[in-house]
């Protein structure tokens, strides 16, 4: 069965793209030759355009408690959410969002589900366990069920290239990494810290003088930054931040102190767009992923028995302001 990423990689077009041509998205601005280039080949391959079915999937879609509780700290997550929503809306669906430590009492029927979040081997066991005859598509970083789930995730390695190719365009030669990361390190093997650490001998120039590992959220990056900065003798050319939250911490904090550091980010956040200095920041398409996870779940439903597949959405860096804070 033809995919929406076998058209992209037929056409050279994004997913979310490909998506949105073929659901004549009145929002989307590209080129009625480009329509007609990405139509012309998803009828050559037979694709399948699903939302003209008379049938309603409702989808299930389980996240982690805290995921909506915090815009500023789970920007992330909302705009997968958004993703989510507007693809499922569009075509007359129903989804439903629960947290997990609410789903024994969930008691609606449902189609298919979206897992939402890097839950952990034994949570991910768990549901693949309790909804066997169900297709799940997990949204997360790290799949340990890769032979009964589908897995979106943006490219870490790739994320973390754009930020060392940064750092050695630049010129900078020392960086202190925050990470931040969300689950337990044990259970997550290919972590953007592992990745860190993995791919930095490519970058000869470029020696990470420390680490700092700290909770995933702004005031963590606030409370983090006063304590680095309180206790550092030098500074580093170039602080990275694991996430854009824990960077509006450090940012607030080196304003206040007057302190000119080069920070880097990662998830891309609009918020990004309005702290001083605005935040350069890796873009890894939240919302496209939503989209593409909801498109992928609807493909399964009307073919279970095809093979699961793993689909990495490709980062783009966000050049704003921060990377060129240097000291005065």
């Amino acid at each position: 069965m033809t995919t929406l990423k076998d058209i992209a990689k037929a056409t050279g077009y994004s997913v979310s793209t490909i998506s949105r041509v073929l659901r004549e998205d009145p929002t989307l601005s590209v080129k009625s030759s480009t329509r007609q280039e990405i139509n012309a080949v998803a009828q050559a391959m037979n694709y399948a355009i699903r939302g003209l079915s008379s049938y309603a999937y409702d989808i299930l879609v389980i996240h982690k408690d805290d995921h909506f509780r915090d815009h500023i700290d789970n920007a992330y997550y909302f705009n997968m959410r958004f993703g989510i929503e507007s693809i499922i809306h569009e075509y007359g669906y129903s989804c439903y969002f629960v947290p997990i430590s609410r789903l024994k009492r969930f008691k609606r029927t449902f189609d298919g589900i979206l897992l939402l979040g890097n839950f952990t081997q034994a949570e991910q066991e768990a549901i693949v366990t309790s909804y066997k005859d169900y297709p799940i598509v997990t949204v997360c970083l790290m799949n340990f069920f890769p032979d009964h789930m589908d897995q979106v995730a943006y490219d870490i390695e790739k994320t973390m290239e754009l930020l060392l190719d940064q750092v050695a365009d630049e010129g900078y030669h020392s960086l202190v990494y925050v990470s931040g990361e969300e689950i337990d390190q044990a259970h997550l093997t290919s972590s953007k810290e592992q990745i860190l650490r993995a791919i930095l001998p490519k970058y000869p120039t470029i020696d990470c003088q420390g680490i700092i590992s700290i909770k995933q959220s702004s005031y963590s990056g606030t409370q983090a930054a006063k304590k680095f900065f309180s206790q550092s003798e030098s500074l580093p050319d170039v602080i990275i931040c694991s996430n854009d939250p824990i960077a509006f911490g450090f940012l607030g904090v080196m304003q206040d102190l007057k302190i000119n550091v080069p920070l880097l980010s990662i998830n891309g956040d609009s918020y990004g767009e309005v702290t001083t200095p605005q935040l350069t920041s890796v873009d890894v398409k939240t919302e496209e992923i939503g989209q593409v996870a909801v498109e992928r779940l609807l493909e399964r439903l009307k073919d279970p028995q095809a093979p699961c597949q793993k689909i990495l959405i490709q980062p783009q860096m966000l050049l704003r302001q921060s990377h060129l804070n240097r000291p005065s």
